[in-house]
Formats: structure tokens, C-alpha cells, sequence
């Protein structure tokens, strides 16, 4: 697992192994979001059994499964949910990474500039070109609220 620290309290990766998960859990992880579609591959482990493991360690579990570039409101709404606690760490993955880093940029949306979202993605090695439509999108909405 090659782990990508967005800030001080998230952080993500490409697919886990179920050792991986004791693994965060040592370096502080509290929340585990995995944003795979059960299926997408014969070889990946089921959301039940991160899950289940997940919970066996001590950690909230949350399963937030999207399609690459299809990012609907209710899930950016969880996903915000999920990271809005600062007291506790998070970490989230997917196949490789893009999908979870998409879902925590469009959860920005409004709240941050998004120069500086873009930036912090790509100091990860994330281009986020392919959402840049719903961000701006997004952005717009929410300061249109405020």
C-alpha cells in the first residue's frame, strides 16, 4: 500500500489488503471509506470483509461505491460526512486512488479555493482535469448559497 497524506487528517491509496488495515489503524487511521464497487474485479476483497475487519480493529467503516467519473451528490454528501470530523483520521481507497481523491475534491467544493484543491491533488500525483466541470460546478453552487 502506498499511502498519499492530502493533510493532517486525510489520507488515501489504491486498493488494501485486509493486513493493511491493522497497518492504518497503527498509524492512527480512525475511519476506513472504500469507494470500489463490489465486483469490479474476481480478486478483490468484498466490502463485507473490510468491513468486518475494519470494525474488529476499532475503526468506523464506510462504503461509498461510485463509478470512475460518475460522482453523484449523495456521495460527495457522504464523503463529507465522513472526513467533517477533524478529532479523527481518515483514510480512503478505491482500485487506484482516483476516485477517492475525486470524491475528497468535489467535497471541497465552496469551501476552499480551487487552485488550492487542484494543488493539493497534484502534489499527490492526481490530476483532477477529468472533474474539473462538476468542481467548478460545485463551487459555484455553493458560494451562490452563501
Amino acid at each position: 500500500m502506498e499511502r498519499k497524506i492530502i493533510n493532517d487528517g486525510f489520507s488515501l491509496s489504491g486498493v488494501l489488503s485486509l493486513a493493511d488495515l491493522a497497518s492504518l489503524k497503527q498509524q492512527g487511521i480512525d475511519v476506513i471509506i472504500n469507494s470500489r464497487i463490489d465486483d469490479e474485479s474476481s480478486e478483490q476483497i468484498s466490502s463485507h470483509d473490510y468491513q468486518q475487519t475494519a470494525e474488529s480493529l476499532g475503526m468506523r467503516y464506510v462504503f461509498i461505491p461510485v463509478k470512475s467519473l460518475e460522482y453523484p451528490s449523495e456521495a460527495i454528501n457522504r464523503f463529507d460526512t465522513a472526513i467533517s470530523n477533524p478529532a479523527l483520521k481518515v483514510h480512503g481507497f478505491c482500485r487506484s486512488g482516483t476516485r477517492i481523491v475525486h470524491l475528497w475534491a468535489l467535497a471541497q467544493a465552496g469551501k476552499r479555493q480551487v487552485k488550492d484543491i487542484v494543488a493539493d491533488s497534484a502534489k499527490i500525483g492526481f490530476d483532477l482535469t477529468p472533474i474539473m466541470a462538476q468542481l467548478n460546478q460545485l463551487t459555484t453552487a455553493e458560494t451562490n448559497i452563501h
